[in-house]
């Protein structure tokens, strides 16, 4: 990769693959990181089941270097050693992308909780220019309400957002009252940004 310093578009796909590693992963960023004229990037690592949050702070500090992105997906579903402090230090890297438009991640199956996604919330409410912003994270029972409620008051920031996508299905865990509270609590606030469809935010399925 670092012999394409002139790339603008890249993605790398690796599924239900035991070979991929924090050591490989760190390769990866230390890569990525010369990639200094990339527009888009997704990454896809779904059920990598030796990826921890090691993984995503290397691929954070490449991010940090990558300051022209417009479209980043990042697809960790089904990773299940990753947690919080992954996703934080993710959310850090972000303010540093002044032109990303367009963000996706896919946490499915991780280990994020209510905090992990307050704090990232309120990381992408500094992301002015967002305009289509994707957040999954089925099956994470540490999402129990309050993280919910959080994001929800964060993205009323983001004036320019146009395109939503909200999955928490199988969120919530035993604490279903809270939970409800939380998806209620993010409708209310998200229906104050005019181009955003309400039907795009899927709870509990």
């Amino acid at each position: 990769l670092r012999n394409l310093r002139q790339l603008n578009v890249l993605e790398l796909t690796f599924g239900n693959n035991d070979q991929v590693t924090n050591k490989c992963f760190e390769a990866i960023g230390n890569s990525l990181s010369q990639l200094s004229h990339l527009r888009s990037l997704k990454l896809v690592f779904f059920q990598c089941d030796k990826l921890t949050d090691v993984a995503v702070y290397s691929l954070a500090s490449a991010l940090d270097n990558l300051v022209n992105l417009n479209e980043l997906e990042l697809n960790f579903r089904w990773c299940m050693q990753i947690t919080d402090s992954g996703i934080t230090r993710l959310g850090e890297a972000f303010l540093n992308l002044v032109h990303l438009n367009r963000l996706g991640l896919s946490f499915d199956g991780c280990r994020i909780s209510d905090a992990g996604v307050s704090k990232l919330g309120q990381d992408l409410a500094k992301l002015q220019y967002l305009d289509g912003f994707k957040l999954e994270v089925r099956e994470c029972k540490g999402i129990q309400g309050s993280g919910i409620s959080k994001l929800g008051e964060c993205l009323t920031k983001l004036v320019k957002l146009g395109q939503i996508q909200l999955n928490f299905c199988g969120c919530g865990g035993n604490y279903r009252q809270r939970f409800n509270e939380g998806i209620l609590s993010l409708r209310k606030s998200i229906s104050k940004l005019p181009n955003v469809n309400l039907d795009q935010i899927a709870p509990n399925c």
